[in-house]
């Protein structure tokens, strides 16, 4: 029961600072997210690095990394009144590029048994989490924060619909990597989505669109991506040996157990909106 309240209470804090992130502006929500990499960057080189303890230097550098990725491709929102527009496209590159090199260099003076490896833990620990996230932003900035909100919703009722039918009628195992997992339960996140699609593109219109085909697509993608997101997660805790990828949120393990869904819709959906 204690686990229950704790877990309970972690997930309404999370949800609470996504939630009051979304409508503090620009801004707030760019620092949540700046969080995010903070966070996750770590716990994904965790991950990738199960064969050995990450150094400590190469820890630094690739958080560092990860706000590479960030910075150079959110600073044209946050610097609107600069004249970024003139230059060249590979200028957004420059930030993750310094990093790349000195993580290479940094290796040379690192006694590392395999050290292909161990750059290969560093990039997809960097990219992994920080590319996503920074779409996340410029999702935000591009589409609005009701859609934003939206996508969040989306992925809580995937999340909650899968759990509810899953738990009632799940028979068919969905994957290996995932055994609890089921198709039943997929089939119930994406009707939750659905349904709620069709609620925000009609009654809820004041406040998203009264486009309801956009929102039943966004709907669908995001229940899609989402399960796709967790099992995903799920292959690298696997492959790792580990339950959770952290411990920063009691009940639920790490921020990278939280925002796996996350990760895969947030692309998805600005690639969506870009295009519909």
């Amino acid at each position: 029961m204690k686990n229950v309240v704790v877990r309970a209470i972690s997930g309404a804090v999370y949800v609470a600072l996504i939630i009051g992130a979304i409508f503090l502006g620009k801004e707030a929500f760019g620092a949540l997210i700046l969080l995010f990499i903070l966070l996750s960057v770590p716990e994904a080189l965790r991950l990738f690095s199960a064969q050995r303890k990450p150094d400590n230097l190469c820890r630094v550098i690739d958080i560092a990394g990860g706000l590479s990725v960030y910075m150079g491709m959110t600073a044209p929102y946050f610097f609107p009144s600069a004249d970024i527009s003139s230059l060249p496209v590979f200028a957004t590159f420059i930030p993750f590029t310094i990093y790349f090199l000195v993580r290479l260099m940094v290796e040379l003076f690192i006694n590392g048994e395999n050290p292909i490896a161990n750059l290969g833990a560093s990039l997809l620990s960097v990219i992994y989490p920080s590319l996503p996230l920074a779409m996340l932003f410029i999702l935000y900035c591009f589409a609005g924060r009701y859609v934003v909100l939206a996508m969040f919703i989306f992925i809580w009722l995937n999340d909650t619909g899968a759990f509810c039918v899953g738990s009632l009628i799940g028979k068919h195992k969905l994957s290996v990597v995932s055994p609890k997992k089921s198709w039943e339960g997929v089939w119930g996140g994406l009707l939750f989505c659905v349904i709620a699609g069709a609620l925000f593109g009609t009654i809820g219109s004041e406040y998203f669109t009264d486009n309801w085909v956009k929102y039943i697509i966004m709907g669908i993608t995001a229940a899609l991506l989402s399960t796709i997101g967790d099992l995903v997660e799920s292959l690298f805790k696997r492959t790792a040996g580990v339950k959770d990828s952290g411990n920063i949120m009691p009940g639920h393990g790490g921020i990278l157990d939280r925002i796996d869904s996350l990760l895969f819709v947030a692309p998805a959906t600005l690639c969506l909106l870009f295009i519909y």
